[in-house]
């Protein structure tokens, strides 16, 4: 591995950082058993090559190795056996030659496989794309990505986690700017260098990190739903307090947000009402495109049961909408159309309109494929 024994590891990149932390944990004295929890996340296929060498080296020198992983090619490449849990319960535990991918996909979905329900567009989507991206590329981890986006559609971005689908919306939403390749939107070239230059344009974002990347936990509710709308709430330099309440107290009630006031800390709030709070901020800026990157994490049933709706009313009124979940099922239970992203590139893609099947089983298959 080529890294400087002399670096900070606060310079290093997400891959060697990871690199070190395995390296220390074989440093270890005559250790008997190493467990290795998502090793491959931020790994490149040489790094993998290399990992993999050195766990079959140690598991030949008597030491047992335990592996954590949602990559299923892996586990079927280089784990003797394999155990799947389920809501903390075992599901599944045998030797590898004794199972297959089917089975193992089937035991880690469990009864969700069979409900698909699929909540049909009320109108079409738009002939003419709303955004593009043009062979976007982002240091190593985003390879030659081009798709449409279209108004009236929502778009899923199915992937592992490190496989390039949050640097995507990262591109798109102005946090980082391409290596190379191009963003069009409303067919003009758009040079996104910063967030405010895509909430100027009409797309918002609700983010991964929503504590780190969409709140201020320490002001208000209504401070942050109004933070991205100021100057639709300003005339002349003074700001319209009475008008930003009542976008709030809607937003607030349309939502159902469970909290004593507007003018509560966000901090205060459960994950859940935090959650909602991040999308009734983007909801109130009116946008045209919504990005969602995993938009139902740590919120409570009864809401998530309900953005689906939401989402899909988003579409209906003519809104593009760019979906990342980790929950496939949720994924393809609303999606029209979902690009599958295998190590920075979309290595598949399935559209409900030509007649093919967007299930949950069809999606784990397809991101777990190695090109």
């Amino acid at each position: 591995v080529d890294i400087d024994p002399k670096a900070y590891v606060e310079n290093l990149s997400v891959g060697n950082k990871q690199l070190v932390e395995i390296a220390k944990a074989l440093m270890l004295k005559d250790p008997s058993i190493l467990i290795f929890d998502e090793p491959t996340a931020s790994l490149s296929r040489q790094e993998i090559d290399i990992l993999f060498k050195i766990m079959n080296d140690l598991k030949r020198s008597g030491i047992a190795l335990i592996l954590v992983s949602h990559h299923l090619q892996e586990i079927m490449q280089v784990c003797d056996s394999v155990t799947v849990l389920r809501d903390g319960k075992t599901v599944l535990s045998t030797r590898i030659e004794e199972t297959s991918m089917d089975q193992i996909v089937s035991a880690i979905i469990g009864k969700k496989a069979t409900n698909n329900e699929y909540l049909p567009p009320a109108t079409p989507r738009d002939t003419e794309p709303l955004l593009r991206a043009e062979k976007l590329c982002w240091k190593n981890i985003v390879k030659d990505v081009s798709f449409s986006l279209y108004g009236g559609e929502i778009l899923g971005l199915a992937g592992m986690m490190g496989s390039g689908r949050t640097e995507i919306v990262n591109m798109l939403y102005g946090i980082s700017r391409p290596t190379s390749g191009r963003i069009i939107y409303k067919g003009a070239y758009k040079n996104m260098k910063h967030p405010a230059d895509a909430i100027a344009s009409g797309i918002v974002l609700v983010p991964e990190e929503r504590r780190t990347n969409g709140l201020i936990l320490s002001d208000a509710i209504r401070m942050n739903m109004m933070l991205p709308i100021w100057k639709r709430l300003s005339r002349l330099g003074i700001i319209n307090d009475r008008k930003g309440k009542k976008i709030a107290r809607d937003m607030v009630e349309r939502l159902s947000i469970k909290t004593t006031d507007i003018d509560q800390k966000v901090m205060n709030l459960s994950g859940g009402n935090q959650q909602k709070v991040v999308f009734a901020k983007n909801i109130a800026c009116e946008p045209k495109v919504f990005l969602l990157d995993d938009p139902t994490v740590g919120v409570d049933i009864e809401f998530k049961s309900n953005i689906a709706q939401s989402i899909r009313n988003l579409a209906d009124a003519g809104n593009a909408v760019l979906l990342i979940s980790g929950e496939l099922d949720e994924m393809a239970r609303i999606a029209d159309r979902i690009l599958v992203i295998r190590q920075g590139v979309i290595a598949e893609e399935i559209d409900r309109a030509s007649g093919q099947e967007i299930s949950e089983k069809t999606l784990v298959f397809a991101s777990q494929m190695i090109g």
